[in-house]
């Protein structure tokens, strides 16, 4: 299995793991560029996600935006 997709698999068993519902709103620390963060928020009511470097707090903003 490649690279990429060992990391979308991690992906997908994390939020499977992680028995989301609906209506839970999710505290993410460090979402990176939001590859998590968009598969979090496509099961859960919102995310709140913190990011300590500008540039990746401005990528994760835009991939999420209007989601």
């Amino acid at each position: 299995m490649n690279r990429r997709k060992d990391r979308k698999e991690k992906r997908k068993e994390l939020t499977s793991q992680a028995n989301l519902k609906p209506t839970d709103i999710v505290l993410e620390v460090g979402p990176g560029t939001g590859n998590l963060t968009v598969r979090i928020l496509n099961q859960c009511r919102k995310v709140t996600a913190v990011e300590m470097d500008p540039r990746m707090a401005a990528e994760v903003q835009k991939r999420v935006l209007g989601t």
